[in-house]
């Protein structure tokens, strides 16, 4: 008996030992704020930078300007699409939308819109400062627009007991290397084109943006002094936003919604077709629209296909047909050409001369992720998470490789 006794306590011992040493190897990260005027001072043309999280892209003349998201912008020369080079970065903290009206680049930090002159891209500065516009963005990422930006994080891997982290209030993720996370012929226009998955478009003197919540109407005929003309709250989880004609056409995690322009400063509301919660980027031409749905985000959904609607209705847009995808991203159209981004299958390019029977005519598996593309008069390019491609193509629906840029 007593010998037992003797066992239970020496386990007792051990086990409670073992307790007191157990440990974790935790990555916490620390934020790091500047105060507006610091970082609006930092607005310049940087060195080139590798490109990591992109997110919507803009072309304006034979410039590319491409979103690194939340950290800023990407400046391509393209005037040569087969040996294009980055000029540099625009730091930017907080951004994710971007459009250029008369060498006036138009980009949100945060919650505000900035008017920076792009003229001369060597000595860019800020023109104007729209603060505390886009309110909900303040709400999408916790914090207080109190004059102070987020531009970074401290980051420092330590080892730490149950003792150290229990009923600690602290910001950490479990692992070392976890990150902290809150698109020639083109020139010769007074607007930027913008691709699929933008959230900010331009419409003669207009640009429309959208913040996850609502939709902003800006006259932007001076855009070094956009003027906001109106907000309508449209639903919480926005995504994109496509300008075709007289409508806008905006992707949420519900569904597609409709807005007539036809009163540029107030966009009405048309009409909307339901669908999954997935995230779904849009595009539209006089007769249809055309929706990928994907799994694989933060929109929790599970389906990957693209969905063709009739929009002869506008104000009851219907199904014609549905197609299979593996995980489609951004997409566009040049009259029968239908491209798709397709994730990690490519990008894929359809016969779209009749929307019952999609034929798919080329299918090009890249090295990586094909995310969104802007094609135009026999011009394309592709954005993915390992380069930025540039190609041409004709109305055979022969596609070739001109050249592109690596991230690294």
């Amino acid at each position: 008996m007593k010998y037992c006794i003797y066992l239970a306590t020496v386990a007792l011992l051990f086990s409670a030992c073992l307790k007191n040493n157990f440990t974790k190897k935790y990555t916490i990260y620390t934020p790091i704020y500047e105060t507006k005027e610091e970082v609006y001072a930092k607005v310049k043309m940087n060195p080139a930078q590798s490109m990591k999280n992109l997110g919507s892209f803009a072309l304006y003349n034979n410039y590319v300007f491409v979103n690194e998201k939340d950290k800023g912008i990407h400046v391509i020369d393209a005037s040569s699409s087969i040996t294009p080079v980055i000029i540099g970065f625009i730091p930017i903290p907080g951004n994710l939308g971007i459009a250029v009206r008369n060498n006036i680049l138009l980009a949100d930090c945060f919650t505000d819109l900035l008017s920076i002159n792009i003229s001369d891209l060597s000595q860019i500065n800020v023109l104007n400062k729209n603060e505390k516009l886009f309110t909900n963005r303040a709400n999408m990422y916790g914090f207080q627009d109190d004059g102070k930006i987020l531009v970074g994080w401290n980051k420092k891997d330590t080892i730490v007991s149950d003792d150290f982290y229990m009923g600690q209030n602290l910001a950490f993720t479990t692992g070392s290397s976890a990150e902290m996370q809150f698109d020639n012929s083109f020139s010769g226009n007074t607007n930027s084109t913008s691709s699929s998955m933008a959230i900010f478009t331009l419409v003669n003197n207009y640009m429309y943006a959208v913040d996850r919540l609502k939709l902003y109407a800006l006259d932007v005929s001076n855009p070094s002094l956009p003027v906001l003309k109106s907000s309508t709250t449209i639903n919480w989880n926005v995504e994109t936003i496509f300008p075709f004609k007289d409508h806008l056409f905006i992707g949420t995690r519900t569904g597609m919604y409709i807005f007539s322009i036809q009163s540029p400063s107030q966009p009405t509301y048309t009409g909307q077709f339901t669908h999954a919660n997935v995230c779904d980027p849009v595009i539209a031409d006089d007769t249809h629209a055309f929706v990928t749905l994907r799994s694989g985000t933060t929109c929790n959904g599970f389906t990957n296909q693209l969905d063709i609607l009739d929009i002869s209705n506008l104000s009851n847009p219907t199904l014609v047909k549905t197609y299979p995808m593996h995980n489609p991203h951004g997409l566009s159209k040049d009259g029968k050409l239908l491209f798709i981004c397709d994730g990690d299958a490519g990008l894929k390019l359809f016969d779209a001369s009749d929307l019952n029977t999609l034929n798919l005519k080329q299918s090009y598996p890249i090295f990586g992720k094909a995310i969104d593309i802007i094609a135009s008069q026999g011009k394309a390019i592709l954005i993915t998470d390992k380069a930025t491609i540039f190609l041409s193509y004709d109305t055979d629906f022969n596609v070739h490789y001109l050249g592109q840029l690596s991230k690294s």
